[in-house]
């Protein structure tokens, strides 16, 4: 990277701030600039380069130090560009999928945006090396393609060279082997890349040389509370940008406004409400980078380990959601293998609860074939709430409870449904779009679950 000499007046911080300045007072960034006010940004040396987790972005000053202004603008807008599109969000199905080839596919779609607001390089340019390559992901091949699309190509060139198998089993174990993160919760550093080169196709492992971002996506959208307030605000935030750009929000509008749009999907919210609550053993987490290797260079996940607990879903059995039942119970299959709870408790209820079914976790795989409803009659979660009481406080369930999570269709009887704060245990509506989608619970958070048509 060329460095002018004007450029190094200044320290990290000084010429992070002179750039956050100048965004929004230039007429073409100001919508990016006015977002770049939502959150901080902090200098220090705990990622290797550059990262958001969505709200906030962190900087390593000596990574910054090797930019000119031009490129430091632009590393700076690439991380609004992650804010402002919503990717703790938007990308977490493919995260889930492979987060290492989901971060790349975000990256490819951004730094091509970026660069083509200012092509001839006037006040932006791609951060280059000594050689004068850029080492940001980018590839014109791309151009005009969502991040979505972008994904599948990736995902197809895994294939070609027979490593489908361990990219997939790559993909997987990522997600099971981190709690909160993308850098990618999965930060996938150039580190880390380095370390999983055998895990990926000789195309993938090329493409991973140019890279300079990292992502901590799932430490916000993995805890349903942090999630949900995280995004209304960068929404609040997106919106008085547009308001304030006015038309000099110009090409970024429509991207803008497309994020705006943008419903997380229930079952994401389903799984990050029971991964957050049900901590499996021996997990890995790039919150924190391990003690014993940074001083070589190497950021490698520090361990952590907690116990599981008992996860109880009370499913609303008056009739109103015997269509969306199955949908719903295969998600929780689904995620409870891989979170791993120490037992689900499955309540059937109406008026009362009529059926308690319980799965250890060598069952879970077969519960969607073993469950039997049971019920029929009017609506009362009342009856649930009693019910778990009642089990807690005689000792019936000895082990601890790590979340309840309720499907219903919000029609109660009165007002009054049960004290579920005095359990102190997480809780989680999940109300059918067919029912009273107006319902907000006094105590526990609430998502509209659609039926797949």
């Amino acid at each position: 990277m060329s460095m002018l000499a004007e450029d190094q007046k200044y320290t990290a911080k000084q010429r992070l701030e002179r750039v956050y300045h100048w965004l929004p007072r230039e007429p073409k960034y100001r919508l990016i600039g006015t977002v770049a006010l939502h959150g901080s940004y902090v200098v220090n040396d705990y990622v290797p380069t550059a990262c958001t987790d969505g709200r906030d972005v962190w900087y390593n000053p000596d990574f910054v130090q090797t930019l000119n202004d031009k490129e430091l603008r632009f590393v700076v807008i690439h991380e609004q560009f992650h804010k402002m599109l919503k990717h703790a969000w938007m990308l977490k199905r493919l995260r889930d999928r492979d987060p290492l080839l989901a971060n790349m596919a975000a990256d490819y779609c951004i730094n091509l945006m970026i660069r083509d607001t200012d092509p001839n390089e006037v006040n932006i340019a791609l951060p280059r090396g000594e050689d004068g390559n850029t080492f940001c992901l980018i590839d014109d091949e791309f151009k005009n393609l969502s991040t979505f699309q972008i994904f599948d190509i990736l995902w197809e060139e895994n294939q070609e060279e027979g490593d489908g198998e361990d990219s997939q089993d790559a993909g997987t174990s990522a997600d099971e082997e981190s709690s909160p993160d993308n850098t990618s919760s999965r930060q996938v550093t150039n580190s880390e890349a380095d370390s999983r080169e055998g895990e990926y196709s000789q195309k993938i492992r090329d493409r991973m040389k140019s890279n300079h971002d990292d992502h901590e996506f799932d430490e916000i959208a993995d805890d349903p509370e942090k999630s949900a307030k995280a995004e209304s605000e960068i929404n609040s935030a997106i919106r008085q940008a547009i308001h304030i750009a006015g038309k000099d929000a110009g090409d970024f509008l429509g991207y803008v406004k497309e994020a705006l749009e943008v419903v997380t999907p229930w079952q994401d919210v389903l799984r990050a409400f029971m991964k957050n609550y049900v901590r499996g053993k021996g997990t890995t987490t790039f919150r924190r980078f391990n003690r014993k290797t940074i001083g070589s260079g190497l950021y490698l996940p520090s361990q952590h380990t907690k116990e599981t607990g008992e996860v109880i879903v009370a499913a609303d059995a008056s009739g109103s959601c015997w269509s969306v039942l199955p949908q719903f119970l295969s998600e929780i299959q689904t995620i409870a293998e891989e979170c791993n709870p120490q037992r689900i408790r499955l309540l059937y209820w109406d008026a009362a609860v009529e059926r308690e079914e319980v799965y250890e976790p060598s069952e879970f795989k077969t519960l969607i074939q073993s469950a039997k409803p049971s019920g029929g009659g009017g609506t009362d979660p009342t009856c649930a709430y009693e019910y778990i009481r009642d089990r807690i406080n005689s000792g019936v369930y000895t082990k601890a409870i790590s979340c309840v999570i309720i499907l219903t269709d919000g029609y109660f009887y009165n007002s009054f449904y049960g004290d579920w704060q005095s359990l102190r245990i997480p809780v989680l509506w999940g109300i059918n779009s067919s029912g009273d989608t107006g319902f907000n619970p006094c105590f526990g958070q609430k998502v509209i679950i659609h039926e797949d048509k």
